[in-house]
């Protein structure tokens, strides 16, 4: 039988001899302990492979130190497309024959990787006529209500773009390219089409416009210019820009010079 000092005494060995047992095993953890140093410090003696791992560790510790491509490297993801509208105004000799108007513009491309990327753009322009211009007119050619006018400028064209990141909210890109421009000038005046009656407003004179001539080129042309962007989450695809463009046209006699300001959204 057992006393209570002779316990002790042998529970005192077996735990002697249990530490001693286990004794290996924190020898490995720390051994473990220190590889995994090792591993965190470039200034040691490493194998190749070990090194390439601390290497990309130390330099990159946050999955790779740079923002990835937003949305992945899926095909989908490299998609860009834009839409905007805004005011285009005439430059140097096309101010002689026109006046600010309204534009808008749709795009469509492909961006190869985070900074080049190519644009297909649809841009429309409505300039108006010079006053100069209609006044001269409305002293040549008599008619009941005078004569107005203006210039429709549409294109297609290809434009790389060069797109500058941040990593905040704001950004921007440099663009430019060329493509096919039309430009289709008319001059109408109002006349008076008769008597019309309707269930909201009764009857009343009603007033159409009448062409009176009409000028139409076909030419190409350049485009250059940029944008800057902001994105209300950085870490999202899409923001919204701000465009300004200098568009020059081969037109026929005079080029045609145009500075279309554009507000709207890229995705």
């Amino acid at each position: 039988m057992l006393t209570s000092s002779s316990f002790i005494r042998k529970s005192s060995l077996l735990a002697a001899l249990s530490v001693f047992a286990a004794s290996p095993a924190l020898f490995a953890q720390s051994s473990s302990s220190a590889d995994y140093a090792a591993q965190v410090t470039p200034s040691l003696n490493l194998p190749t492979d070990l090194n390439f791992r601390t290497q990309y560790q130390n330099q990159y510790p946050s999955g790779g130190g740079y923002h990835q491509y937003k949305g992945g490297d899926s095909a989908f993801s490299h998609i860009a497309v834009e839409a905007g509208v805004g005011f285009a105004s005439p430059l140097g000799n096309t101010t002689d024959s026109n006046s600010t108007g309204y534009g808008f513009l749709l795009g469509g491309g492909y961006n190869f990787n985070k900074h080049i990327g190519l644009m297909l753009e649809y841009r429309f322009n409505d300039l108006g006529i010079a006053s100069s211009v209609i006044n001269q007119l409305n002293s040549e050619i008599s008619t009941q209500y005078g004569i107005n006018g203006n210039t429709h400028e549409w294109s297609f064209s290809l434009d790389p773009v060069y797109n500058i990141h941040t990593h905040g909210k704001w950004g921007g890109y440099v663009t430019g390219g060329g493509g096919f421009y039309r430009l289709l000038t008319s001059f109408n005046t109002p006349v008076d089409e008769g008597e019309e009656c309707d269930f909201y407003y009764g009857c009343y004179e009603a007033y159409g416009n009448a062409l009176v001539d009409h000028f139409s080129s076909n030419q190409g042309g350049l485009n250059f210019g940029g944008g800057v962007t902001w994105k209300p989450n950085p870490d999202q695809h899409g923001g919204l820009f701000a465009d300004v463009r200098y568009e020059w046209l081969d037109s026929p006699g005079n080029s045609t010079q145009v500075l279309p300001v554009t507000f709207g959204y890229r995705w």
